[in-house]
């Protein structure tokens, strides 16, 4: 019973989440290294401007969508080939805007 209810997740949890009101998603395809996704995700952070501290101060400025940024970071990744190549996108181009005030 708990086989099936796990496979039955893990087969649906992505199309769930896109239905449910999140137009993207970011996913790995297999396990990647602690210290390697870390890396990504933190210059993934600071490209689409979660990382406030990266952003130049009283400017407005157009960000990269999701699908760019995690495209232009997994070169940060040690097996680039291997781990980089794992993050995914899923659903739509998603681009956030960053207003900071002086």
């Amino acid at each position: 019973m708990i086989t099936d209810l796990n496979s039955t997740l893990t087969n649906h949890t992505t199309p769930l989440l896109l239905v449910n009101d999140s137009p993207a998603l970011v996913a790995n395809l297999w396990d990647v290294t602690d210290k390697d996704i870390d890396q990504f995700s933190e210059l993934v952070f600071s490209k689409i401007g979660l990382n406030p501290t990266t952003l130049p101060l009283g400017t407005c400025s157009l960000l990269p969508t999701i699908s760019e940024a995690v495209a232009s970071s997994r070169d940060v990744c040690n097996l680039k080939y291997l781990n980089g190549a794992a993050p995914v996108v899923y659903g739509i181009p998603v681009r956030f805007t960053a207003l900071q005030l002086v």
